[in-house]
């Protein structure tokens, strides 16, 4: 078993991602729909190898598969990453699935402990992927071309909080902060007829 571990995580990471994009994504969409233990296991394999691609990718199908049993394993990995330069970290997608896997343990069924609790801009919770992962629902986006931002009004699909999401575009790589919409008239000015 574990042979063929390495032998599978071998392939992927031999592939070239300007020549075989469409199958590196094939194969992290099977490993992200297994439900083996063999696909965890060669997600640490890649996760490991200290290739930023495959490390992010890697990092951020574990995360989807919820599974924190694994969550030790993952620290060990993270500890072990080698630093790159540049402008941003590679191993912050490490992190973020640390993260969400330290809220699936503490039985969160969605991820807005998570959005309430990062302070400031982050790439951490893109709205958009998040919607693409079926976590929240962008159900208004407001762009501010004078000022350069876009807000987004998001719904959580699991528990329904709302939330203004807004980006900066400024910089090197979008960022984004989270803040939770309580205020009932601001909530109603948003979101109404979007339930």
């Amino acid at each position: 078993m574990k042979r063929n571990v390495q032998e599978r995580a071998d392939e992927i990471l031999k592939m070239d991602i300007d020549e075989n994009y469409e199958k590196i994504e094939q194969a992290y969409r099977e490993l992200l729909e297994s439900s083996e233990p063999e696909s965890f296991q060669i997600l640490l394999v890649l996760l490991s190898s200290g290739d930023v691609i495959h490390t992010q990718k890697a990092a951020d199908v574990l995360a989807l598969k919820r599974d924190p049993k694994y969550l030790p394993e993952i620290r060990r990995i993270r500890e072990k990453l080698p630093e790159r330069k540049g402008l941003r970290d590679y191993r912050w997608t490490v992190d973020r699935a640390i993260e969400i896997l330290e809220n699936v343990r503490r039985g969160s069924k969605c991820r807005c402990a998570l959005y309430k609790f990062q302070s400031g801009f982050s790439e951490r919770f893109n709205p958009s992927v998040e919607q693409s992962e079926g976590f929240v629902s962008i159900v208004r986006e407001v762009v501010h071309r004078d000022k350069y931002f876009t807000e987004y009004f998001c719904r959580c699909n699991m528990c329904a909080r709302r939330w203004r999401v807004i980006d900066e575009i400024g910089y090197h790589y979008p960022l984004y902060a989270w803040e939770e919409i309580t205020d009932r008239r601001e909530y109603d000015a948003y979101f109404e007829n979007s339930d």
